[in-house]
């Protein structure tokens, strides 16, 4: 498991490097609380952060707030008003989050994912729009729905970051 962890942990520093944009996304719970917080680096450089607190482990898991937490970071991307056109990375410590954005049957917290998927949805389009603000003013004139302009892809992945070996964007 450490050479997993190490490798890992190599492949995120190599993206925190090259990537201009990439969000890391931490959890926990902490006396009787639950919690997350997500940080936005553009260039290497934090330029944003939110925090959120769940409620009670009585209440919540650290599960949900890595989830929330995942949100969160889809959020900070979306609230960008450049385009995202290289590789953009979100670094999660979660592997049970990440493994379950494939998950479509019901499980614990679906609803949550459920969010997550459409914060990823509403990034899609905000960068269509900011792509082809133009192109698509000229459709919706012109009667043609705006959906039927969003045809750009950009590189949104999702890593495992493993927590507590020091990678100071997921402290």
């Amino acid at each position: 498991m450490q050479r997993s962890k190490d490798r890992a942990l190599t492949a995120a520093e190599q993206h925190h490097q090259i990537a201009p944009i990439s969000v890391y996304c931490d959890s926990s719970g902490f006396e009787g609380g639950i919690g997350t917080a997500t940080v936005l680096y553009v260039g290497g450089t934090e330029k944003s952060s939110l925090k959120y607190h769940l409620g009670t482990d009585a209440h919540h898991t650290v599960y949900e707030a890595k989830i929330v937490g995942l949100t969160m970071g889809l959020h900070l991307l979306t609230s960008l008003t450049r385009r995202l056109d290289a590789q953009t990375v979100i670094g999660s410590n979660s592997q049970a989050t990440i493994w379950a954005l494939n998950n479509e049957r019901l499980h614990p917290a679906y609803y949550l994912l459920d969010h997550a998927h459409s914060a990823a949805k509403k990034l899609h389009v905000t960068q269509d729009y900011i792509v082809c603000k133009a192109e698509c003013q000229a459709a919706k004139s012109a009667g043609i729905d705006w959906a039927d302009c969003t045809y750009r892809v950009f590189n949104l992945q999702v890593h495992w970051t493993p927590g507590h070996l020091n990678f100071a964007p997921n402290e």
